[in-house]
């Protein structure tokens, strides 16, 4: 059972409690995604060569990737406005998404298998990959 079921017997609103009743951002333009870079960049120094041959093309792409996402989501007042909202609703919907991107995604987790769903999603991820299997380098940028 849900937190909006459960909740609703008491009257209390439970929309943006739990993740299956909840509101989900997508990318939103702040400057945490800048902070976080930071860290994996931090990360990324420290990582063994091991780490580096397993996770090092993976490591290249995330920035491309959050910058990307971020570039096309939505202000933070728009994402304070939905998420207030949410909060303050009435009769709150058990899902609100701020941005398109995220209300396609959670339209495409329910109607695809799970694991076509995870090869959507990596395939946006892996478009900002070095070409590094490709052509047996490393690139300084996602392939074109």
């Amino acid at each position: 059972m849900t937190w909006r079921a459960n909740a609703t017997g008491f009257g209390l609103a439970a929309a943006l409690y739990t993740h299956d009743d909840s509101v989900e951002p997508g990318g939103v333009k702040t400057e945490m995604a800048r902070v976080g870079l930071a860290g994996l960049s931090d990360l990324t120094t420290r990582m063994s060569p091991e780490q580096n041959e397993r996770y090092g093309t993976l490591m290249q792409a995330i920035p491309y990737h959050v910058a990307a996402f971020t570039a096309s989501g939505t202000t933070s007042d728009t994402a304070a406005r939905k998420t207030a909202k949410a909060a303050t609703d009435r009769k709150p919907r058990t899902r609100y998404t701020i941005g398109a991107v995220t209300a396609f995604l959670i339209h495409a987790s329910n109607l695809l298998p799970d694991r076509m769903f995870d090869r959507l999603t990596m395939s946006d991820l892996r478009k900002h990959y070095p070409d590094t299997v490709k052509y047996g380098r490393t690139t300084a940028g996602p392939r074109a």
